[in-house]
C-alpha cells in the first residue's frame, strides 16, 4: 500500500551500502551509519535505538550506492497499524512503529497518515525529536 497524497520530499544523503548487509529489502525503512571506515556507509536500523540517520529510498544491492532521506516528508514502511499523528520510532528491522513513552526509544517523526497494518507505506514527517519519554 503506497502513501496517498504525499511524496517523499526533503534533503538526501547519497552513500554506499555497508559491507555486512544488502539493503534490497529495506526500501522505505530506517538506516543508520555502518561500521565502514569511510563515510557514507549505511546499515539497517534496529529497534528503537538512537542513531537512525534517515529512511532509505531505493533498493541497493551489497556495495551499490543508495539514497537516504534524513529530513522532511518521507515514505516509511509501517511495522504495525499506526494512527495518524502518532510519534514514530523503529522496530527491529527499521520499520515505523508507534513510540512508547520509554527512555529506550527515540522519536524520529510524526505519522502524516494512518497505517492499517504492517507493510503499509505511509508518509512521515521525519525529524529526530529525542527520547520518546519526552515526546509522548
Amino acid at each position: 500500500m503506497v502513501a496517498t497524497g504525499f511524496e517523499s520530499s526533503g534533503p538526501y544523503y547519497p552513500g554506499l551500502v555497508s559491507d555486512d548487509t544488502a539493503l534490497t529489502a529495506s526500501q522505505y525503512r530506517a538506516v543508520q551509519h555502518g561500521t565502514g571506515v569511510v563515510g557514507g556507509v549505511w546499515r539497517a536500523a534496529t529497534a528503537g535505538q538512537a542513531g537512525v540517520i534517515g529512511v532509505i529510498q531505493d533498493k541497493p544491492v551489497l556495495g551499490d550506492p543508495c539514497v537516504v532521506q534524513y529530513a522532511g516528508v518521507t515514505k516509511w514502511e509501517a511495522g504495525v497499524a499506526i494512527t495518524k499523528g502518532a510519534k514514530i520510532t523503529v522496530d527491529s528491522v527499521g520499520r515505523a512503529i508507534t513510540a512508547a513513552a520509554t527512555a529506550s526509544h527515540s522519536v524520529y517523526g510524526e505519522a502524516l497518515e494512518a497505517a492499517s497494518a504492517a507493510g503499509s507505506i505511509i508518509a512521515v514527517a521525519f525529524q529526530y525529536l529525542g527520547p520518546s519519554v519526552n515526546n509522548a
